[in-house]
């Protein structure tokens, strides 16, 4: 997929190699030189991205090593580079500044990027050999600061949010009490698997305090989205941190809220998730455990790579943190961290947060007669399941003419709330909605084992750092009983249940205490 609009990301590096020129016999001179080709990027722009490459746009200097410069008159044809199995033309002008390259993406995640290119110099430069081929490993990173998030302003606006109910003081108070650092936002493309095992451009973000101080990371993993303006990315370019004072529009909330949580001294990595940012093209592999376990992991990374490329360090201290599907994200992070630990980081706490952990015991509560406020959250997995297994057949769960409606998922500029207001949401909802031969016989059917599969809630059998569960008593989407029975199948974890609101209602007060707990230990 070529993203359309230019993305304007800054970056530089050089290719430089030296070649050598024999004696000419012919003419008799000895033009013997060291001559060094030198591609400086001091304006580079990313002008695309595809699935496994990225065209970068820079100017050419060519310098001859000594006291002579080569004029760009001498200049014959072309530069030509080639990575791996791509072979790439180069505009013949030195003085164009669109000479472009395309440099195909190796296959470890992260923004740092080695490649292995021939830089062929032909006939181009008179008096020189007519070909010489060098090969050099080229690195770049793939990041772009879009803004500067300052304390002052974060300390203002949350002081005014918790101004409008008391269940908002706590944070107002935490924030009062230790945004101490302004932070530099970055927007960060990185490499992660999909569920086919295929890998893809991803991207996320990440915020950095100002400080030399050695820093530890803060992981956040957002809750349900449908809508790519929703991806932290997306919300990081476009709003600022007033827009967090718009409590209605909650993942702008959630999202800023914890950006600005760098400003505590934290680096703070966001990923977008596939399926919205740089990947918005593909679907979204929602509760699917495999992407899960790796998605956020690859950006946390990305993150300390780009905190050392900018001369900071980190401590190798990790929190995990996520709430609603976020909380379901973090706990596939642990697993997939247990799998393939991050060299340098250690998980101190995590915090899986208003999480639903064992996704078939959430169809096991689905009784023909029950109402169910938000059949979005079964019918998301419904539909994502449909691309990912070749056993899951959407109208074998979903009456007509509902079953007709799941692409919605893929539209990307409906919220999820706009896409649940598109079934019954009132009473019997679930007759009306769901085929009565899957609510009468769950288990005899594929989408219940394939939920089965993707539980996380049994991979984890101890833990050796803090894990807590919070969630509300009341929560009206995901029940507190996954928080309970999840704390108690893993050895070293435990519930926190103290909030007694609904799903939504319950973010803000929960994430503040997370936040505290997380703050003793940092």
């Amino acid at each position: 997929m070529l993203i359309k609009k230019t993305i304007l990301i800054f970056i530089s590096f050089a290719i430089i190699y030296a070649c050598n020129k024999e004696e000419d016999d012919n003419n008799g001179t000895n033009n013997k030189e060291d001559l060094k080709v030198t591609l400086v990027h001091p304006k580079s722009k990313i002008l695309s991205v595809d699935k496994d490459s990225i065209i970068i746009a820079f100017s050419r200097s060519i310098k001859l090593k000594g006291d002579k410069d080569i004029k760009n008159e001498n200049i014959k044809d072309f530069v030509e580079v080639k990575g791996g199995d791509k072979k790439i033309t180069l505009n013949s002008s030195i003085n164009d500044a669109n000479d472009t390259i395309k440099l195909v993406f190796n296959k470890e995640p992260g923004i740092k990027k080695k490649y292995t290119v021939d830089v062929i110099l032909g006939k181009r430069i008179e008096g020189f050999d007519d070909e010489k081929v060098e090969k050099f490993e080229l690195e770049t990173s793939f990041y772009k600061k879009i803004k500067t998030i300052k304390s002052s302003t974060v300390k203002s606006k949350v002081a005014t949010i918790s101004a409008l109910s008391s269940k908002y003081k706590k944070i107002g108070d935490l924030f009062n009490n230790n945004s101490n650092y302004d932070a530099d936002v970055y927007l960060v493309y990185y490499e992660t698997p999909n569920y086919d095992d295929n890998n893809i451009l991803a991207s996320g973000v990440v915020a950095i305090p100002k400080t030399d101080k050695k820093l530890p990371i803060l992981s956040y993993q957002h809750g349900t989205i449908s809508k790519n303006d929703y991806a932290p990315s997306e919300m990081s370019k476009t709003y600022d941190v007033e827009t967090f004072l718009d409590v209605s529009k909650g993942k702008v909330v959630s999202q800023l809220l914890l950006e600005s949580l760098s400003t505590f001294g934290f680096v703070v990595s966001m990923a977008d998730y596939i399926g919205f940012g740089a990947s918005k093209d593909k679907t979204h592999p929602y509760v699917v455990k495999k992407t899960s376990k790796t998605t956020s992991l690859n950006l946390i990374k990305a993150a300390k790579e780009l905190v050392e490329d900018i001369n900071k360090q980190v401590d190798g201290k990790l929190f995990l943190t996520g709430y609603s599907q976020g909380g379901y994200v973090t706990l596939a992070t642990q697993i997939g961290f247990k799998e393939k630990p991050i060299d340098g980081l250690t998980i101190t706490a995590s915090a899986p947060t208003a999480g639903v952990y064992s996704l078939s015991g959430i169809i096991d509560s689905f009784n023909a007669g029950d109402t169910y406020a938000a059949p979005v959250f079964f019918l998301y997995p419904l539909y994502v399941y449909n691309k990912v297994y070749n056993d899951v057949v959407i109208n074998k769960y979903v009456k007509a003419p509902y079953d007709t409606k799941l692409n919605l998922f893929d539209d990307k500029t409906k919220s999820v709330w706009d896409i649940n207001a598109e079934f019954p949401t009132g009473s019997d909802n679930i007759s009306k909605l769901i085929q009565a031969d899957f609510l009468n016989d769950k288990k005899s059917f594929p989408m219940y084992n394939r939920l089965k599969g993707n539980n996380v809630d049994e991979d984890l059998k101890s833990v050796s750092y803090k894990c807590r569960f919070y969630h509300s008593h009341n929560d009206d989407v995901a029940s507190v009983i996954q928080a309970k029975e999840t704390a108690n199948k893993i050895n070293g974890a435990d519930a926190t249940l103290s909030y007694s609101g609904g799903h939504s209602d319950a973010f803000i007060p929960l994430t503040s205490s997370v936040i505290t707990w997380f703050l003793t230990l940092k």
